[in-house]
């Protein structure tokens, strides 16, 4: 697997080494969004956090005092965005460049389902946006 290209701050190694030695499972990058620390993982290891979730990772947010997310790193851009909506069903996304010359990303789910893909007041669709132009530099992450 290709690993993302990022520069770690001395900050962000103590968040995967304190990631690491809490959950078993090898951590990628670490990112900080709102007040949320996101950790991407290898998806084969996304498993060895699912086994447990619960209990590293509720220690290490009441250590840290933010909210945890883990999502799975994948090479392409498509196979990452669908990662971002682990809990709806992402019947496919499409990277479209735009006239303006902005790369966007079209995640299509379920009618039913969309509400809870975008999330409250949009969040869910902000955070992959962020998350997108990170490390695929895409402008911009819509729910159709």
């Amino acid at each position: 697997m290709t690993q993302p290209k990022i520069k770690l701050s001395t900050e962000t190694l103590q968040y995967l080494m304190l990631f690491e030695k809490l959950t078993s499972a090898r951590a990628l990058d670490c990112t900080e969004y709102n007040d949320e620390l996101i950790f991407l993982v290898p998806k084969e290891d996304l498993i060895i956090v699912k086994i447990n979730p619960t209990k590293p990772l509720l220690k290490l947010s009441k250590f840290l005092k933010k909210k945890i997310l883990v999502y799975p790193y994948s090479e392409t851009a498509e196979e990452f965005i669908a990662g971002l909506f682990p809990k709806v069903k992402v019947l496919k996304v499409l990277l479209e460049p735009q006239t303006d010359g902005r790369k966007i990303a079209f995640v299509k789910v379920d009618e039913s389902e969309k509400g809870k893909a975008i999330g409250l007041a949009g969040i869910n669709v902000r955070r992959a946006s962020f998350l997108a132009k990170k490390y695929f530099s895409l402008d911009l992450v819509r729910v159709v």
